[in-house]
């Protein structure tokens, strides 16, 4: 399964939905997909890292808490991600590295305001070969 992502429509939100053949895969289309609404993600260099590691009770609350901790690198630390790599993952944690660089207001132009991660419809979807992930975002 070639891993990806699509955005979904909703009313007063926005999704994404993110797809591969790993938890990690989809996972890391989620934090693409999130990026995208964000900035233009071709605008986006990998030029620096930041490690991450996250605890949670679920499969569900990782999703939820991984992608929080996009935003709070963008908006508290001024990092705009590019891609997400998980070096080990468990059903209650994971550690990886979002590589990306500093924002630059000249070069990366805000797209949308996202301000949460959120609960409502959140679903992780495992299949023998292939796992999905749909979250929808406050905006």
């Amino acid at each position: 399964m070639q891993p990806g992502y699509r955005i979904l429509d909703h009313p007063a939100d926005i999704g994404i939905e993110s797809w591969g053949s790993t938890f990690s895969e989809a996972l890391s289309m989620a934090v693409s997909g999130l990026v995208s609404l964000i900035v233009d993600p071709s605008s986006v260099e990998p030029t620096e890292q930041r490690f991450i590691s996250v605890s949670a009770e679920d499969i569900e609350s990782l999703v939820v808490k991984t992608l929080s901790e996009v935003l709070f690198l963008f908006d508290g630390a001024h990092f705009v991600p590019k891609t997400l790599e998980v070096f080990s993952e468990s059903p209650n944690g994971l550690q990886g590295s979002l590589s990306g660089e500093p924002l630059q207001g000249d070069k990366h132009h805000m797209r949308i305001d996202v301000k949460a991660v959120t609960y409502h419809q959140l679903s992780v979807n495992r299949r023998p070969a292939s796992v999905t992930i749909n979250v929808y975002l406050d905006i």
